[in-house]
């Protein structure tokens, strides 16, 4: 499963940089917990430093603020160098048009991308900041196929640690070595044969 921080859950919505830190260390820790399951959570290619979140201030100068330092440089190279970046393996066109419930145009956003994903069969969900206008959970994704079609896509939407952490708990480990692939595929593919190399 693929876990993408939904950027858009940034819009000007904290009143202080200490509202936004707070929240920030909610995500932080929802990033240390996928970690924990050997999961990662994906964000955009410096995209969300130039999310607004307190009347003029960015994203990245909100984090410039924040006094612990290692904060500081935790949170800009996870977001500017080290990611993981979803859109270096994007799936969906950029020119694809996708829409929230409100019909707010989302295309290349993390929501979109996990919109596809789902649509391709690819688990995806988002982390999301709180407070947001995205603490709903699922997140309806309207995709724009053409002008007569559009279809809704129901995306997972994780903002608080405890949900995610029953979601994780739940969830089957990411398959980390050869043998375990061949273990798996044996049980869910019975008509294949598969040998260790």
């Amino acid at each position: 499963m693929m876990f993408l921080l939904n950027e858009l859950s940034i819009h000007n919505q904290y009143q202080s940089e200490a509202d936004f830190e707070s929240s920030l260390n909610i995500v932080l820790a929802c990033r240390d917990l996928l970690r924990k399951y050997k999961r990662t959570l994906h964000c955009g290619q410096g995209t969300l430093g130039n999310r607004p979140v307190i009347r003029s201030m960015s994203f990245r100068q909100v984090v410039g603020n924040i006094p612990n330092k290692n904060v500081q440089r935790l949170v800009m190279l996870w977001v500017d160098r080290d990611g993981p970046f979803w859109d270096e393996n994007k799936f969906h066109d950029p020119e694809e048009i996708f829409s929230d419930n409100n019909d707010e145009i989302i295309s290349n956003s993390e929501l979109a991308e996990a919109a596809y994903r789902l649509y391709q069969k690819m688990d995806s969900s988002v982390v999301s900041f709180s407070p947001s206008d995205y603490l709903h959970s699922p997140i309806v994704v309207k995709w724009h196929r053409d002008s007569d079609s559009i279809l809704e896509i129901l995306v997972a939407n994780y903002s608080e640690i405890l949900l995610l952490s029953d979601l994780l708990s739940a969830l089957q480990p990411p398959i980390q070595s050869w043998g375990q692939l061949i273990e798996y595929a044996n049980i869910h593919y019975k008509n294949s044969t598969f040998a260790a190399p």
